[in-house]
């Protein structure tokens, strides 16, 4: 066991710290949702799009004040007070509306199978509460808001190009990070990935699937592989797919408040409405495009619903052009200062990517071009692949760093039953008086624009899973229409499918996750297992070999999180710093320069590249940073102190 290491993180601060954030946006979004007027709302649901409106909020509050004043020490989390103070403002408006006398039905009722959800829902708490192990974690989603917590400000550092990432998911963390930053970001993510799973349930119970059957099929996208992995995990994709729930909710929402207060009859939605919609539709739109590039595509949905509105002669042109552009406006507004802190700090506002249109350096394009190839690592691009991408998903692992599950080919089957009934102009709700407002055709616009982007993108399986909650919709619209015993064998099928697909062994990791938040595992022990056995004997060396005054370059091994000592990462090609600076190809000359330069005085060196930081393209061109090390060695310039079989420990010779 390392005392240090089990000593830097308590799960009670944890707990702490989301507590605090999630008050603060429950706060902000209940404020802002009273002042765009939407009173109508079922009652879950108005607590998801809150939840999400105000989670988005209050990270945009805190970019926006972080770039410009700072919060250094506990400022941030005097921040998330002072928006916790709403709920006093929020609960004297709710003693004189009519919304604190709806009954909460669905708290008086359970639906049939919610003991399978909870169970699914308890199994994949336990990773929540226990220390970061993902290689993702550790180099960036929890070590950025460490970073930004000591310097008080949301910096961007030229050893970690992910820092240049808009990370509207970052920003959440940085503002619980004075509390907690190793648990806090889990837990928070695994909250999200909660209420994304519930939103999808209301979004089928809306377009009239029965209660126990959407558990079902939420339950059976629930147990994907890809989805557990991104609830496991502090994968963002949460942030962005929580955002395209929210915004199908808030469409059905203000078509129920327009047919309760007349709208039903005039079939026009009213100008107020529309603009309110058009505000909070964009904010979610802006806020899963400041998550990361690959929620980008997301701001022309707002508009492409306002056009359907048009299309289906529910709005009038004017209004349908005015709302569509307030859309895209408030979007933008949303994430300019995501994309500005990059900007200003580097001149590229989606760096690394597509530096080659912003910034002249030799070094930041190679930079861009490395991470370009990192992206292109998974999935075939191919006329072929495109059509039958969907399928693949299901299960081919390798392929895309993932799979769906054979539950997708399901939906897939009950997704396609819908489009051809849309198409054949037949309604795929039998309740004429309960008409969603989201149509089929529209629905499958969204999947086929989200699809279509990650296949031009990084075809990773967990960057598809956002489009997984427009298509649970139109697939709940084709179980529908289905018989009472096609229904039965669809959810059989679900059910079995789902079991088969379970990634079973990993089971041991989330019983194991239990097992250490209930003491019988060390935090040491658990990180140590996680992260394949030879990260945390790499921690342990440098304690024990280095002085507290080591300064350490990094080279093929960027997993900072952990590292007890200041560090650096310098990786040629993998940021603007380090050994990037050094002219290609390094030698054990311009190694040593470049060390005694910067001031290292130890170098931490993966004996072979890991990680999925990684192009294939680049193994060999950085064969000649593994003979510059080789060299220096042989001369005496740097010393081997400690070696395991993944990495070695040197030190720089004094003169």
């Amino acid at each position: 066991m390392i005392p240090e290491l089990d000593s830097i993180g308590s799960l009670s601060s944890a707990l702490l710290a989301v507590f605090v954030l999630l008050t603060a946006a429950m706060a902000v979004g209940d404020s802002a949702l009273r002042m765009m007027s939407f009173p109508l709302f079922h009652a879950l649901d108005r607590r998801i799009v809150s939840f999400g409106l105000g989670l988005n909020l209050v990270g945009f509050f805190g970019m926006t004040v972080g770039m410009t004043f700072g919060l250094p020490g506990f400022a941030s989390v005097w921040l998330l007070c002072g928006f916790s103070c709403l709920h006093v403002v929020n609960r004297r408006g709710l003693a004189s509306s009519k919304q604190q006398q709806t009954s909460p039905r669905w708290l008086q009722r359970l639906p049939p199978g919610s003991i399978v959800a909870f169970g699914i829902a308890a199994l994949t708490l336990g990773p929540a509460l226990c220390y970061p192990t993902g290689w993702d974690e550790l180099v960036y989603h929890s070590e950025l808001p460490r970073r930004w917590a000591e310097d008080g400000r949301p910096l961007f550092y030229s050893d970690l190009a992910y820092s240049g990432f808009p990370s509207l998911s970052e920003t959440l963390s940085w503002l619980m990070a004075p509390i907690d930053y190793l648990i806090a970001p889990r837990l928070l993510n695994w909250c999200c990935w909660c209420v994304c799973l519930v939103a999808a349930f209301r979004l089928l119970r809306v377009h009239g699937v029965p209660a126990g059957s959407a558990v079902a099929i939420v339950s059976a996208i629930a147990v994907s592989p890809a989805v557990l992995l991104i609830g496991a995990n502090c994968y963002v994709e949460t942030l962005v797919m929580m955002n395209l729930a929210c915004s199908l909710l808030s469409i059905e929402g203000s078509a129920h408040a327009d047919r309760s207060a007349g709208g039903k009859q005039s079939n026009r939605i009213p100008i107020q409405t529309s603009r309110n919609t058009a505000i909070l539709l964009g904010i979610f739109a802006g806020a899963a495009a400041a998550v990361k590039l690959t929620g980008m595509i997301t701001v022309v949905i707002p508009a492409s619903w306002f056009c359907m509105m048009a299309v289906t002669r529910r709005m009038n042109v004017t209004t349908w052009k005015a709302s569509a552009a307030l859309s895209v406006v408030a979007a933008f507004i949303f994430l300019a200062p995501f994309y500005l802190r990059p900007w200003l700090a580097t001149g590229n506002p989606f760096y690394p990517y597509m530096s080659q249109w912003f910034l002249s350096s030799p070094i930041d394009q190679e930079v861009g071009r490395f991470h370009h190839f990192i992206g292109g690592n998974f999935g075939v691009r191919s006329l072929a692949t495109y059509l039958t991408g969907p399928m693949l998903l299901a299960s081919q692992e390798d392929l895309y760093d993932g799979l769906l599950g054979w539950q997708f080919l399901i939906v897939i089957g009950l997704s396609s039953l819908a489009v051809v009934l849309a198409l054949m102009g037949k309604s795929t709700t039998s309740d004429a008086s309960r008409t969603p407002a989201l149509s089929t055709v529209f629905l499958a616009f969204c999947v086929v624009m989200l699809y279509t982007f990650w296949f031009l993108t990084a075809q990773q399986a967990r960057f598809i899973v956002p489009s997984l909650v427009p298509m649970l919709v139109i697939a709940g619209q084709g179980f529908c229409w289905l018989g009472s015993l096609a229904r039965r064998v669809v959810v059989a099928g679900l059910m079995i499918s789902s079991l088969v697909s379970i990634p079973w062994p990993t089971a041991g990791y989330y019983l194991g996750s239990w097992e250490t938040t209930f003491g019988q595992w060390t935090w040491t022990d658990y990180v140590n297992d996680g992260t394949g056995g030879s990260y945390v004997p790499l921690t342990e060396a440098i304690r024990k070999e280095t002085p507290e005054d080591a300064r350490l370059l990094l080279l093929f091994e960027h997993r900072g999180l952990f590292i007890p000592r200041p560090y650096t990462i310098g990786t040629p090609a993998f940021q603007r710093s380090g050994l990037s600076e050094v002219h290609s190809p390094v030698t054990a000359e311009s190694l040593i320069a470049h060390m005694k330069t910067q001031r290292f005085t130890y170098m931490v060196m993966a004996n072979a590249p890991i990680g999925p930081d990684r192009a294939v393209d680049w193994h060999g061109e950085w064969d000649h940073v593994f003979k510059a090390v080789e060299k220096a060695l042989d001369s005496g310039d740097l010393e081997l102190i400690w070696a395991s079989d993944e990495h070695s420990l040197l030190q720089l010779t004094d003169d």
